[in-house]
Parts: structure tokens; C-alpha cells; sequence
């Protein structure tokens, strides 16, 4: 099964040459190299690679940077940045993190992303309160067109990298097919890529 997250951030330390516009409660770094680490470990074959907005504002040299030296993050999310009017690619303000649309990119438009899940569980790992409102999500926008992602490193105040995808990976309310397609395979066919396995 071709797993690819369809939402991680990653960033370099800050630094007078690349500063930070706020300091969030993350890491004080997760570059590419070390995000492909952490994707190896828990055997994550590929993601889409958002600018950290809150980081570097405007400026997409890091992830441009990041995505030449580590082939399995994607290049084309980082480059869009802040479509017209100045609206985060990713989400609106307005948006549920467990229902929302990406906006900016046509071929994903029409897709739901259960993206930082566990973050919002009242129970602790493996987050067993979270499948009501997935099975939800699935049912409504059918498997093919919900995108899963970690939204890693913004969650990182409540989860581990490995913490968010282990229960996805091991939870029976999905059949197989629909691992397969959550995982990866609605990702790939949204964004016409696939990382190569390996």
C-alpha cells in the first residue's frame, strides 16, 4: 500500500538569514531530511509539502530548497503559498479540520482532508474517538475524495509523527480498499503524484 501524508510542514531553525515571522509551539526545527526520517520510520512513502505559513509568510525558498534535497516531499503544493487575496492555501479560518477543502489547487478542490485527526480525541493514543466522525467524513465525500494527513509539525503540542499515523494504519473501521485509498491513493489520483516506493 502506497501511503502518502497530504499535509506536513517542514522548516529550518531560525536564523538571520531565513527568520521566522512567530515562534510557534513546534520543534525548533524539522527540516526535509529529518521529516523523510520520521516519514521512513513509520513507513510514510511520500508527502505533500506545505510552506509553513506562520514561519516564512510570503517567502517559499525553504520548501523549494527542502523539496531538492528530500524527492519524496512534493514540490507542488509549497509553491502556491497564498493564492489571490492573501487566503492560506490550505484552509480558511472558517473550515473544521476534519471537513475542510483545500483551496488553490483545482485538482483537490472537491476533496475532504481528515487532516490532524488525533489532535482533536478526548481520549488518549491510539484516539479511539476519532473514527465516528471519519466513518462520517468517508461515508458523506465517499473514500476517493478524502485526502489523510498529519498536519505535522503544527501537531506536534498534541501528537507524535508516528502517533498520527499508527492509528490509521491499525484501525478496523476501515476495510483494507479503504486504507489503501485514504492513506494514498485519493492523494495521488488528486494530485497526480506519486512517490516513488523505496
Amino acid at each position: 500500500m502506497l501511503i502518502i501524508d497530504s499535509q506536513v510542514h517542514a522548516y529550518e531553525a531560525n536564523t538571520p538569514e531565513r527568520p521566522w515571522h512567530s515562534v510557534p509551539n513546534w520543534p525548533p526545527h524539522v527540516t526535509g531530511d529529518e521529516m523523510v526520517a520520521a516519514m521512513d520510520k513509520v513507513g510514510v512513502d511520500g508527502a505533500i509539502f506545505i510552506s509553513a505559513f506562520s514561519l516564512y509568510q510570503y517567502d517559499a525558498s525553504y520548501a523549494v530548497d527542502a523539496r531538492s534535497g528530500a524527492a519524496r516531499l512534493s514540490g507542488q503544493r509549497p509553491l502556491l503559498g497564498k493564492p489571490r487575496g492573501g487566503r492560506d492555501a490550505d484552509r480558511s479560518p472558517s473550515e473544521h479540520p476534519l471537513h475542510h477543502r483545500p483551496h488553490g489547487d483545482p485538482a483537490a478542490a472537491h476533496a475532504a482532508r481528515p487532516a490532524r485527526a488525533c489532535t482533536l480525541s478526548h481520549k488518549p493514543y491510539p484516539f479511539p474517538d476519532i473514527w465516528d466522525p471519519i466513518r462520517r467524513l468517508i461515508d458523506a465525500w465517499g473514500v476517493e475524495r478524502c485526502l489523510w494527513g498529519t498536519d505535522w509539525t503544527r501537531a506536534f503540542a498534541v501528537v507524535n509523527y508516528e502517533q498520527a499515523v499508527e492509528p490509521f494504519l491499525k484501525t478496523d473501521r476501515l476495510s483494507e480498499r479503504e486504507r489503501a485509498m485514504l492513506m494514498g491513493g485519493a492523494c495521488a489520483k488528486a494530485y497526480g503524484w506519486s512517490p516513488k516506493k523505496g
